[in-house]
């Protein structure tokens, strides 16, 4: 099954240094965990307001809505640089600037000591535990789903 990591991956644009997070993306995307939204509703872009530009990061970042009436509760996404990964909410579905990084500090790991796809699956299982947070999920959901993503890294 073609994911949208996997067309993000055949028109690649970033610096190749990030590529391996988006590998990972589309490597889970044939084992999506519940309570997300499918991966063709995940946006991948350059990270905003990075200071090692010559490396930049990534941005990946989704649309959380409430299940009953379908709208967007909240915007999630998690930036990767070389600090790490910093995870929060975003003012908009469209972010360009800094300021449409809200906070990125309710979920940060850093770098060192951490692979890039074992960070891809670090940003996955926050935004599993954020959207269930949010109510952007069925109330019966998996409560384990974060635990075996976790466990599922390195």
């Amino acid at each position: 099954m073609r994911s949208v990591f996997d067309d993000y991956l055949a028109e690649w644009n970033h610096p190749v240094f990030w590529r391996p997070v988006v590998e990972r993306l589309a490597e889970r995307a044939r084992d999506w965990p519940d309570g997300l939204p499918a991966p063709d509703h995940f946006y991948v872009y350059e990270a905003i307001d990075c200071p090692e530009a010559a490396e930049g990061g990534l941005l990946v970042w989704m649309d959380v809505s409430d299940r009953r009436t379908n709208q967007v509760i909240r915007t999630l996404g998690g930036q990767f640089d070389h600090a790490g990964l910093r995870c929060g909410p975003l003012v908009s579905h469209a972010p360009g600037q800094p300021r449409d990084l809200v906070n990125l500090t309710w979920s940060t790991v850093p770098l060192e000591g951490h692979s890039l796809p074992e960070l891809a699956d670090r940003l996955l299982a926050w935004l599993v535990d954020e959207s269930q947070r949010v109510g952007g999920v069925d109330e019966g959901g998996p409560p384990s789903v974060a635990g075996r993503l976790k466990d599922r890294s390195g």
